[in-house]
């Protein structure tokens, strides 16, 4: 069975034991509009449908992640 390796968490800058499960923790999103085509046969075009991308993200250590999402609730 393979090993978990280490990974180094781009909050804290801090080398995790191995074994640690990586957590990912967004920093940016944007809103998006995504558009549809239009169907040939019945030349009806579906509505268009609004969501949210990630723009940014990082890797953390499950303390870090932790702590970044009970200041996000704070907020």
């Amino acid at each position: 069975m393979a090993e978990r390796a280490m990974f180094k968490c781009q909050l804290c800058k801090q080398v995790t034991p191995a074994k640690t499960k990586a957590k990912r923790v967004v920093l940016e999103t944007r809103p998006r509009i995504y558009k549809h085509p239009a169907d040939k046969r019945t030349k009806i075009t579906p509505p268009d449908t609004y969501g949210r991308e990630i723009v940014r993200e990082v890797i953390a250590c499950p303390e870090c992640a932790a702590q970044y999402n009970l200041q996000k609730d704070k907020a």
